[in-house]
Order: C-alpha cells, then sequence, then structure tokens
C-alpha cells in the first residue's frame, strides 16, 4: 500500500486549505460506505490525474469523470466511472471534486468557463485542485467558489505518474488551518 503525505505550503496562506492528512481522507472519502454512495468527480484524466482517478476506482468509489479529450475518458467508462460531458455536469452529479490541469488557462476554464464547474457547483461542496498554476489564480479561483458557496482547497501534488499509479504521493495544501474559512450552509 503507498503512502500519502501532506505538507503545508506558504505561498497560498489566506485560501480554505489547509488540511491535514487525516482531514483530507476524512473530508474526501469518509467511509467504505460512503464510497458506495457519494460520487467523487475528477476533472482532468492527463498524466497525473489519470491514476489518480484510477485510484478512487480501484478503492469502490463512484467516479464522475470529465476530460477535453473524449479518448481519455472512454478507459474510465469502461471501468464503470460516469462519464459526463462538461465540468459543470461533473458539478451537477458530485459535491466533492478534484481538478488535475496542467495551466492556468485551463484551469480558470474548467472552474469558471461556459460549462465550468461554478456554474453548477452545489453549495458546500468541497473542489480540491491539485492543478500546476500559479498561487494568484488559485486565489481567484478560491474566491469565485467561495461566492457560490463552495470551498475551495488548493492541494497540488509532487510525483510521477509511476509513483501516482501506487498511491505514493506528497499532496501539498495552502495553510495548516482545517478548512478555515467554510461556508456556512
Amino acid at each position: 500500500m503507498g503512502s500519502f503525505a501532506v505538507q503545508s505550503s506558504p505561498y497560498i496562506p489566506h485560501l480554505a486549505t489547509g488540511i491535514q492528512e487525516e482531514a483530507v481522507l476524512k473530508a474526501l472519502l469518509k467511509s467504505r460506505t460512503m464510497a458506495s454512495k457519494t460520487p467523487v468527480g475528477f476533472v482532468g484524466l492527463g498524466n497525473m490525474g489519470n491514476p489518480m482517478a484510477k485510484n478512487l476506482v480501484k478503492h469502490g468509489y463512484p467516479v464522475v469523470v470529465y476530460d477535453v479529450f473524449p479518448e481519455a475518458c472512454k478507459e474510465f467508462q469502461d471501468l464503470g466511472a460516469q462519464v459526463t460531458e462538461s465540468p459543470a455536469d461533473v458539478a451537477e452529479r458530485a459535491d466533492r471534486i478534484i481538478t488535475m490541469l496542467p495551466s492556468n488557462p485551463h484551469a480558470k476554464e474548467v472552474y469558471t468557463g461556459a460549462n465550468g464547474i461554478l456554474k453548477k457547483v452545489k453549495k458546500g461542496s468541497l473542489l480540491i485542485d491539485s492543478s500546476t498554476i500559479d498561487p494568484a489564480v488559485s486565489k481567484e479561483l478560491a474566491k469565485a467558489a467561495e461566492n457560490m458557496g463552495a470551498v475551495f482547497m488548493d492541494a497540488p501534488v509532487s510525483g510521477e505518474s509511476r509513483q501516482i499509479q501506487v498511491g505514493d504521493i506528497e499532496e501539498y495544501n495552502g495553510e495548516d488551518k482545517i478548512l478555515a474559512s467554510q461556508p456556512k450552509c
């Protein structure tokens, strides 16, 4: 079984992030019982996102996926995941969503674009962004998510796709406080 580590990052100290390892696992994947009931959304099935989403499926979690390249979704459909037509459709079907995107423009489009997550996000949703983006963009997306009543967590990962396949990655987060600015529902 692989390891999972969470470390604090000084780059985005004000975001509603800062969840310790145990709290991250509880917030996202509460229990095996919850796994059978509550879908986890995943947007971005590239080199890093693909093995991360596969690990969720492998461990019995219902997964709702989207990728800009439909062929990336085919494999997940064959594994039993729900495939959607847009990030907004993912937000409509899941209230815990992970994004793994390659750049600032991709992240902005996935969250705030015409068919973005924030178009259909449910109040109280947990949005975990593991993308490779600038801190300023994370802050912008966190504010937009907060305005919609959702919690945005900046949680980039460190590792290679082969490490992710076995669950051996490090995940970083913006601060040490647990969901410091969680919206009031």
